[in-house]
């Protein structure tokens, strides 16, 4: 199955993509937090790198999206810009066609979407390729398939944890600003929330045969995603 991730500014405005994309069967995950770490140049911007097929919404300028492009071109990789149908040949004159994949009309039907995505994604033949998004550091002795599957699994609570462990890999991320992350404030129930929440992330790893203490407590501290 595809797994896309779409870049937005705004989540909401995204909503009727989305369901064009899930009606297809496509498993896509919208993120803003992911975006902004990309914008802001940061080398390690976590999500982005576990999807085959990314999104740049039209809500991303085009200045933005130069800025972001060497962060998350890789080998294999299918990169999609949204763009109202007008504005897509003054697009192309701007970012050039190197390295967007193709053009999402903002108008587009689900037919075509289809199509954009499917047809260039099985004709790379994914899954006959070296990229591999898990082959590096602490992922290095896990299947790929199984990261792949755990997370898919996720939340999206999880999956914000997952990032910022990931991001801050080696050094031990506060259980506090995990909290201020997911709820924007600390209180004891919301740490209660939290442990469970990193209890049920060590579960699904555990059910596709990935040792649970990937994540390990730091007691007293908070957490860190082993090396």
């Amino acid at each position: 199955m595809i797994r896309i991730l779409l870049l937005t500014k705004n989540v909401l405005s995204e909503q009727e993509l989305l369901q064009k994309l899930q009606r297809l069967n496509f498993e896509v995950f919208s993120s803003s937090s992911t975006l902004h770490s990309l914008i802001v140049s940061e080398s390690s911007a976590g999500l982005a790198d576990y999807f085959s097929v990314i999104i740049l919404s039209e809500t991303i300028s085009c200045r933005e999206v130069q800025e972001i492009l060497p962060h998350i071109v890789k080998e294999g990789r299918l990169i999609f810009r949204k763009a109202d149908r007008s504005f897509v040949e003054e697009e192309k004159n701007i970012l050039g066609q190197e390295q967007i994949t193709e053009w999402i009309h903002s108008d587009a039907s689900a037919e075509e979407i289809r199509e954009l995505i499917a047809s260039p994604f099985y004709n790379l033949e994914l899954g006959n390729m070296s990229y591999h998004p898990f082959t590096q550091g602490q992922f290095s002795k896990i299947d790929n398939k199984q990261m792949e599957n755990v997370l898919a699994s996720f939340s999206a609570s999880e999956f914000k944890v997952f990032q910022k462990l990931k991001q801050e890999r080696g050094h031990t991320v506060a259980r506090e600003e995990l909290c201020q992350l997911l709820w924007n404030e600390v209180t004891q129930s919301r740490m209660v929330q939290l442990s469970s929440l990193v209890k049920n992330m060590r579960i699904k790893f555990e059910a596709n045969d990935i040792d649970g203490e990937l994540i390990q407590t730091v007691w007293r501290k908070g957490y860190i995603l082993k090396q």
